[in-house]
């Protein structure tokens, strides 16, 4: 892990512009289509933070019916890298990270999210993440997280 600050943006996240935000001058097809994008919009707001709910709840068999099967992970924070493949090994490692005596707070603000196509989204979200450990003067092992590559 490399210790200068990545820029953050579209372009170094690889996201391409989305679908033009603008009501479309049909007739009640395409209107019901732009109503369905935002719906569609929402429901990404609505399992993000629900997701962030059940990880900082540790509410993993909650956790497990928001996540797809053939998961991906790579996060990046401050002092920790977290690379991992797999809605079990993630889920596995969620339960070793937060529990009783290690408390987590996400806070997601600001999303951008941008319809691609009718089935295909992508999105950006401000991140504040707060950790508390609670049984400082306990020692336990940090989870172990691997990798496969497929």
């Amino acid at each position: 892990m490399s210790n200068q600050r990545q820029i953050l943006n579209k372009t170094s996240l690889d996201i391409r512009p989305g679908l033009p935000l603008q009501a479309s001058s049909g007739g009640i097809e395409e209107l019901r289509a732009d109503i369905q994008r935002l719906m569609d919009m929402e429901a990404i707001r609505q399992l993000k933070y629900a997701y962030f709910r059940c990880v900082d709840t540790a509410n993993l068999e909650e956790l497990v019916t928001l996540l797809h099967d053939d998961l991906s992970v790579h996060y990046i924070g401050g002092s920790y890298e977290w690379k991992m493949q797999g809605r079990q090994e993630f889920v596995a490692a969620i339960g070793m990270a937060f529990t009783k005596q290690a408390v987590g707070q996400h806070n997601a603000h600001h999303p951008e999210i941008q319809m691609l196509s009718a089935t295909e989204a992508t999105a950006l979200w401000y991140l504040a993440d707060n950790m508390w450990i609670l049984n400082h003067g306990r020692r336990r092992p940090a989870p172990r997280c691997t990798a496969t590559a497929t």
